[in-house]
């Protein structure tokens, strides 16, 4: 059966592109990509290719390449129901994800752990279990006695849910690839002994920097972990921000402009040192704050 007349035009237009087509996508060998609604199907061809079709396509996310059904582009809309399966000589391709959350639009059954998002010069950790999923991991509290120049930026090589791990300065990159309306930030307090506990999830429009105090304009509780009440001396509503005072005050990275509590990362030599384990988090139910995961999922 003869090809439309627009299919034809995009394939004179591809079929000379470069190999750098192919690098605007997420690669898979052996593996297809099912479920994705299909916007059009064109001859065998190579990879290369396929991703330049998909690429001058508007609303493509994704292709399947085969020996034998050829290029087959498929809606970006769709891929967030699709999943994959093995196939032996085939190679599935997705726009790239620049986040857990954009991951996990992707591909429902993405995984949890450490993944390297695309652009990202370092991996993350990525938890596509809990509450939804798509949670990007920036900072872990294992200890106390931190660095200004740690709570920037320490183990980023290595993310992890039990050692000490900052990844802030990159932090307003998943701002940098939100799609608009709210952000949504996770705290988890006394994460050694479980997850989803003293602490909750968050939700903050208009976000301008996931670092600087000030930049919004405060968050709304979305659910809470724990019982425990909110006032002046326990989580507070700030989204979390770095203390430019910290040398004084011994808070690096905390939630509350009011009190020490709140706090999730404490410094070298701070007032309250040796006083809770690791920092003070919620007078009364919870003082000590252990070990504490912050998370961010991006719109």
């Amino acid at each position: 059966m003869p090809l439309p007349c627009p299919l034809l035009l995009l394939l004179c237009g591809y079929l000379c592109q470069s190999p750098a087509a192919a690098r605007r996508f997420e690669l898979l060998t052996d593996q297809a990509i099912i479920n994705g609604s299909m916007m059009t199907v064109a001859p065998p061809v190579t990879v290369t290719q396929c991703a330049a079709l998909c690429s001058r396509l508007s609303g493509c996310g994704g292709f399947n390449r085969s020996p034998t059904a050829g290029c087959v582009a498929l809606l970006r809309d769709s891929l967030r129901f699709s999943y994959r399966r093995e196939e032996p000589g085939t190679v599935s391709g997705t726009v790239p994800a620049f986040s857990c959350h954009q991951r996990l639009l992707l591909n429902r059954e993405a995984p949890s752990g450490v993944q390297r998002p695309f652009g990202w010069p370092v991996p993350v950790y990525c938890d596509q279990k809990l509450d939804g999923g798509g949670w990007t991991l920036l900072v872990t509290a294992a200890t106390a006695g931190w660095t200004d120049v740690q709570v920037m930026v320490r183990n980023e090589e290595e993310p992890s849910l039990s050692a000490d791990y900052s990844a802030l300065r990159r932090a307003n990159r998943l701002l940098n690839h939100a799609r608009g309306g709210d952000i949504f930030y996770r705290l988890e307090a006394q994460a050694q002994t479980g997850r989803r506990q003293w602490g909750g999830i968050f939700t903050t429009p208009q976000l301008e920097s996931l670092i600087l105090q000030g930049s919004g304009p405060g968050w709304s509780l979305v659910e809470q972990f724990g019982t425990w009440n909110f006032n002046d001396r326990s989580i507070g509503n700030e989204v979390a921000y770095i203390d430019q005072e910290s040398s004084l005050s011994g808070m690096l990275l905390r939630t509350s402009n009011r009190d020490e509590f709140g706090t999730i990362v404490s410094a070298v030599g701070a007032p309250h040192e040796g006083q809770f384990l690791h920092s003070p988090w919620i007078e009364g139910e919870m003082p000590d704050s252990g070990t504490v995961l912050y998370w961010v999922r991006e719109n």
